[in-house]
Order: structure tokens, then C-alpha cells, then sequence
């Protein structure tokens, strides 16, 4: 398989921008040539990592891979030109055979580059950039802004492209963006941060958050509801105020929230989840389902949630693949009590009962545990994607956290849950060939192949010009 090289060009950036800069010169400094990125394969060989060129003076991280129309790709994600310079929003597509350079304000590279600036929400875990695509290849890309009128408050923002990559001024009234203000800074300093964003079969727009709660004051699930052309959808939601939210534990002490995946199913509802810390000694999944209405489907576990404990110590859920939409199955990781490492950790959950296969992957407790770790050591699953034929690929980490000896990694379950030897079972990946800070964050399939992207971290070491994240993908056939 041949590589995909993106020349990105970045100008000044400002954060309530609504134009798009234009050309200027490579943060490298050089030119890339732009080979094809895939030659097909008639079988499965394990691919090899390659670094995109984006920035060599800044970070760059890819967050999210999204299928586009006839066999193509989007990614996103951010990049700055100095080690702490703004971190400017972009967006790129590819097909299999190069960048599409039809796409983008940068010519003949595939790449839109936006004056919108990416504000980092603060606290554990990776804020996260995440794309959609409408039914009519629209791409929508949701992060985390800076409030307008205090710097230290965050908002959640998304932005619309259209289908060349130039900013939408259909979308937002005419700005071609969306600003949503879930909750204003209070005493616990909860901050609206953006994770995830899904669009349904009527191209109806859904954010997933982190977010203070009307009436508390721990972080809570948030999520808001846009219309296609780009307003809050004033019949969803609390109040028909196109935002709901979902405090943890129900009726009870107030506890943290941590929103991540979010999708959307035929019929209008969605499902989103995360974990929370409410029950047990660590944190636990919470997997809720909404109507089309904006309210909890009751019918989904008898409650409108899943919240319960499923391994002893720790279980979380980070993203969701819709199977044959009938089955949700989650990526995450957890462990039992009296376990000191992570393992990556794989439900399959009733999208219409909310009940989970108590033998997915042959588990006793609904529960796969991959351990995906080469000696022993703590893995964190980030994504789960739908793959043909009922399969579901698994993607993230293996090794100490912000540790040198992290790897991306990959698995692939099959249509019961059991890790699919086609793909020759744990593929463990050092983005450089080294050592590494290794994160895989994004995936998707498209056109019969597969693209997963991430980045290699700086190991902890503070972001320098000749140190700094600097994103890789990888990408192989389906088998």
C-alpha cells in the first residue's frame, strides 16, 4: 500500500472567524509529493505506519475518520505552526487512489483549513474533534471554542463544509457555524467540552458534551440537537430548548460525568453514553437512549440508561458501532478488583431493549476482555466502527499512559465477538519505529478499505520544535 501525503497550509487563524484563510506556504517548509494511498491487496498484510506531513515546527493530531461518498475519506483534526501556537481546525479528503484535490482551500492537496481555533476543554483525557457527513456530502466538524465573552469559559462549536471543502454560509444563519453554550463557568469550573457528533437519516445534527447540569454542579451528559441548516431544534429536548441532559446517578449524589460516543439510528433516536464514577470504585458505562422527541426512551432498559457495574474495579465505554441497526457494540477498557492493568473491554447492547449479550465473545458477564498488551501492561481502547459482515473494529493504545512505550493498536472482533484471526488477531503498531507516545483515535471503512489514524505523542515531554505530536495513519483492505 502506497501513502497519502497532505500538504496543509495554515494562515493567522481568529476564533469567530467565518471565512476561510488563504493559500500560503507548508508549515515543513517543503513539498510533498501525492502519491496514491492504497493499492489493493488480495490478502491481508499487516500494513505499515506513515507519518502525514502537517507540521514539523508544531503538533498535529488527527481525531476522527469519517466515511464520504464513493469510497472516500474524511479526516480531522488539528494543527499549529509553532509548539505553542493556535491550534487551527482542518479537514481533509482522500480517495483510495490520493487526496481528493477537488476538496480544500489548499490547492491540489485535498485540505480545508479553518479560521477556527481548537481550545483544549481542560482535565483528563483528550478533547476530541469529530466529523459527520450528510446525505448530501456536506461534512460537519464539531471542538471546543473559547467562550466569546470570557476566555476562561468553553463553548462547543460546529462548523459545515460544503462539498469542496469552502465553508458553508447556508449553515448558522449565514456564518457557517453553529456556537453552543451548554452551561455557564460555575464554582466546580465544569467546562463545555465537544466529543461527538452524529447526524440521522434526515440530516438532523446531534453534539455530544460535557456539560454542567441546570441545577448541579458536576459535569453531566449533554447533548443538542441542530437542524440541518444549522439552528437549535426548538421542539427536542428539555423544554424544547434542543438540549438534554443526563446527570449521574439518577436521584441520587451528584457525580462526574464523562460523555464520549454518540449515534443515530433510523427511526430518529439516538444512543450516547460515556461512564461515570457514581457506583462502584471506579468508573462504570452509561449507555442512555433518546426519542425523537429529546427524552429518555424508557423502553431502553426500563429506564432510558444502562448504568451498572460490569467489572469490578473499572469499565468504561469510549465510542459505539452500529451493528445491522439492532445491536450497538461499545469500545472501552476497565478491569476486575484485585487486576493493576487496563484491558480493552467490548459490549454488545439491544439498541431497542437496552439489554446486553451476556455471552458476546464468550464472556459470562457481556463483558470481552482483549488483552491486547505484549507484556502485561495497561491498554485503552478508544473507538469501536462497524465493519462489513457484523464485525467490528477495535482501536487505541497498549502500555503505561503518556509513557515512551505506548503502541497503537488495533483488533478486529467478528460477528460474535471473538477476536478475527483474518486480520491476524492483535496488530500492534510503533508509529516511528520507536518508541513512542502511540495513540490510534479515528477509524472508518469505505470502498472496501479500511483507514485508522492517530498520532505520536511527545511521551510527556512538553511540545518543542524538534518534539512534537505528529499524526500517522495506516490503511489496508477489508478481508
Amino acid at each position: 500500500m502506497r501513502k497519502l501525503a497532505l500538504v496543509l497550509v495554515v494562515a493567522a487563524c481568529g476564533d469567530d472567524a467565518a471565512t476561510m484563510p488563504d493559500a500560503g506556504t507548508t508549515l515543513d517548509g517543503s513539498t510533498v509529493d501525492t502519491p496514491p494511498m492504497i493499492d489493493g491487496a488480495p490478502a491481508f498484510t499487516p500494513p505499515t505506519p506513515y507519518k502525514v506531513p502537517l507540521s514539523a515546527g508544531g503538533p498535529d493530531q488527527i481525531h476522527s475518520v469519517k466515511a464520504g461518498p464513493n469510497g472516500s475519506f474524511f479526516l480531522g483534526g488539528y494543527v499549529a505552526q509553532t509548539p505553542t501556537g493556535d491550534k487551527a481546525i482542518f479537514v481533509a479528503k482522500t480517495t483510495a487512489t490520493g487526496p481528493d484535490t477537488t476538496f480544500g482551500n489548499v490547492p491540489n492537496s485535498g485540505v480545508a483549513v479553518l479560521q477556527q481555533v481548537f481550545t483544549p476543554g481542560g482535565g483528563s483525557g483528550a478533547d476530541e474533534i469529530d466529523l459527520a457527513v450528510q446525505s448530501t456530502g456536506k461534512v460537519l466538524v464539531s471542538f471546543t471554542v473559547a467562550d466569546a465573552d470570557d476566555a476562561t469559559d468553553r463553548d462547543v462549536r460546529v462548523v459545515r463544509l460544503t462539498t469542496t471543502g469552502a465553508l458553508d454560509t447556508t449553515f448558522g444563519g449565514g456564518s457557517g457555524f453553529i456556537t453552543i453554550d451548554f452551561s455557564a463557568k460555575g464554582a466546580g469550573t465544569v467546562l463545555d467540552i465537544a466529543r461527538g457528533l452524529a447526524v440521522d437519516s434526515n440530516d438532523n445534527i446531534y453534539v455530544h458534551a460535557v456539560a454542567k447540569s441546570p441545577t448541579g454542579t458536576d459535569s453531566d451528559f449533554a447533548v443538542a440537537k441542530i437542524t440541518p441548516d444549522g439552528t437549535l431544534a426548538n421542539n427536542w429536548g428539555l423544554s424544547d430548548s434542543g438540549k438534554f441532559f443526563l446527570d449521574t446517578p439518577i436521584g441520587s449524589t451528584p457525580a462526574a460525568a464523562t460523555p464520549r460516543g454518540i449515534v443515530a439510528l433510523a427511526d430518529g433516536s439516538i444512543i450516547a453514553g460515556g461512564y461515570s464514577n457514581a457506583i462502584g470504585p471506579g468508573n462504570q458505562p452509561v449507555i442512555y437512549k433518546l426519542d425523537a422527541n429529546g427524552d429518555l426512551a424508557t423502553s431502553f432498559n426500563g429506564t432510558g440508561y444502562f448504568f451498572d457495574t460490569v467489572l469490578t474495579r473499572q469499565t468504561e465505554a469510549y465510542n459505539f458501532a452500529v451493528q445491522n441497526g439492532t445491536h450497538v457494540v461499545t469500545g472501552g477498557y476497565g478491569n476486575e478488583a484485585g487486576i493493576t492493568r487496563d484491558d480493552w473491554i467490548s459490549m454488545r447492547v439491544d439498541v431497542a431493549t437496552g439489554l446486553r449479550d451476556m455471552t458476546w465473545g464468550g464472556s459470562t458477564n457481556g463483558a470481552k476482555v482483549v488483552d491486547v498488551s505484549p507484556n502485561m501492561t495497561s491498554s485503552n481502547c478508544r473507538n469501536a466502527v462497524a465493519l462489513p459482515g457484523g464485525k467490528t473494529l477495535l482501536i487505541g493504545s497498549t502500555g503505561p499512559g503518556n509513557m515512551a512505550a505506548q503502541d497503537g493498536v488495533f483488533v478486529v472482533l467478528d460477528a460474535s465477538g471473538n477476536v478475527d484471526t483474518k486480520y491476524n488477531g492483535i496488530n500492534r503498531f510503533k508509529l516511528d519505529g520507536a518508541d513512542g507516545n502511540d495513540q490510534f483515535w479515528g477509524a472508518a471503512e469505505s470502498g472496501g478499505n479500511i483507514l485508522i489514524a492517530g498520532w505520536r505523542g511527545t511521551s510527556g515531554a512538553a511540545q518543542s520544535a524538534t518534539l512534537n505530536d505528529d499524526s500517522y495513519l495506516i490503511v489496508f483492505p477489508v478481508q
